[in-house]
């Protein structure tokens, strides 16, 4: 019998990031703002921000970005360069990811990007893009929770998707 534990499941795909890390205790939420959009325009997968406390009880945050390896020691120095540190940790690891598809939709408000995750070749999920809700939320006068909760209606209607 094959042993299991071992194998990926084989609805999700592996593949191979760097997590960049550094604790600033020195910054103003300007500069995290700024800085989270520098990495995001320069190709980072996703910016984190986690709020700890440092030595002699500072407030800190802990920047974590994830980047692919071929772009890990351009985004690690813009980091660097970016902010007061002296330093920061590159953590190679791998990760399990769903498959997933972005696609545009007519929505009743209007054209949509929807996020798309699926399952061994099952649709699990449809998300709105955050841009999209906003734009429609502006041009139709409503909230955007509001609206975000009528589009994620629509979806799950227009996937045929089980209710949340």
């Amino acid at each position: 019998m094959p042993d299991e534990t071992s194998a990926d499941p084989p609805e999700l795909a592996r593949d191979e990031v760097v997590v960049i890390e550094t604790n600033l205790d020195n910054v103003t939420g300007e500069t995290l703002g700024w800085l989270m959009d520098r990495l995001l325009e320069a190709g980072a997968l996703d910016v984190s921000y986690t709020a700890m406390q440092m030595k002699k009880n500072r407030p800190a945050t802990l920047v974590r970005v994830i980047a692919q390896a071929a772009d890990a020691e351009r985004l690690a120095a813009l980091l660097v360069r970016e902010t007061p540190t002296l330093g920061v940790r590159l953590l190679p690891m791998q990760r399990l990811i769903a498959t997933r598809r972005t696609e545009t939709v007519a929505s009743p408000y209007g054209p949509l990007a929807v996020k798309l995750k699926l399952l061994a070749g099952t649709l699990v999920s449809a998300a709105p893009e955050y841009e999209d809700c906003r734009r429609l939320a502006l041009a139709h006068d409503l909230p955007l929770a509001e609206m975000t909760e009528r589009l994620d209606r629509w979806l799950r209607e227009y996937y045929s998707l089980p209710d949340a």
